[in-house]
């Protein structure tokens, strides 16, 4: 069974590139001339500084996630960070102003979530970026088919084994993790292994290799893969070692 593709993270870039989409959520809502706006404009902030906000969701329902953490991580290492109000809108001010065309990643996380797309923005101007995540229970028991591709990326797809008596054997419930290219310490976007082990990462970058990392998080066990540059899709299969035999 192929994950919804409503489960797929959608990267709506509002200032940053100039395009609205219909399944954009707007940082502000529209009410009555006697109330309050939900979400209040930004406090004023230095000069050539900006602010990147946006909304949080379920990919599934569509429904607002409050107290989501969404993160901007620059390189050289600089991470700007806030959490998610109540109707899941977010807001990263004081932000610097960077060369139009400078990427970097921004990453959403939310109790018993998961990012299985990583996202990049380009921060030139106040930008709006909308994040969706998917439950931890949807991707258990889909087979975490990525069906769809961030223009400009790639995926990435496979299964999570372990090394038996008897052979190879696929890992259910493991844990894969998409590392930040060039720091192996940040984790840019994950994901868990369905019934069958079967796993599925999409919003990779096809000009840098990257590394993906599984797990399990109730043992020892753990396995990396490296994945060269290119613009085709990476099948990539990784092994469980016991790092307590190391």
């Amino acid at each position: 069974m192929k994950l919804p593709a409503s489960a797929i993270v959608l990267v709506l870039l509002g200032s940053a590139c100039g395009q609205n989409g219909p399944d954009q959520v707007s940082t502000s809502l529209t009410t009555p001339a006697a109330q309050t706006p939900i979400v209040q404009p930004p406090a004023p902030q230095p000069s050539g500084f900006v602010t990147l906000s946006g909304a949080v969701t379920d990919g599934t329902s569509g429904a607002p996630l409050a107290a989501a953490r969404v993160a901007l991580a620059y390189s050289p290492p600089s991470t700007f960070a806030s959490r998610t109000d109540e109707n899941g809108h977010y807001q990263i001010p004081n932000l610097p102003n960077l060369p139009n065309g400078f990427h970097s990643w921004v990453t959403a996380s939310a109790t018993g979530y998961l990012q299985p797309c990583a996202v990049q923005v380009t921060v030139h101007g106040d930008t709006t970026m909308n994040l969706q995540l998917v439950s931890s229970a949807a991707l258990s028991v889909s087979s975490n088919a990525a069906s769809s591709r961030i223009p400009g990326t790639r995926n990435a797809a496979g299964f999570v084994y372990r090394i038996a008596a008897d052979g190879r054997h696929p890992v259910p419930g493991a844990f894969v993790a998409l590392q930040r290219p060039f720091d192996s310490d940040q984790t840019v976007s994950n994901t868990i292994t369905d019934g069958t082990g079967h796993y599925a990462l999409c919003g990779l970058p096809i000009d840098e290799s990257i590394s993906l990392e599984a797990y399990t998080g109730t043992t020892n066990e753990s396995g990396a893969i490296e994945i060269s540059a290119g613009i085709t899709d990476a099948v990539a299969d990784i092994t469980l070692k016991d790092q307590s035999a190391n």
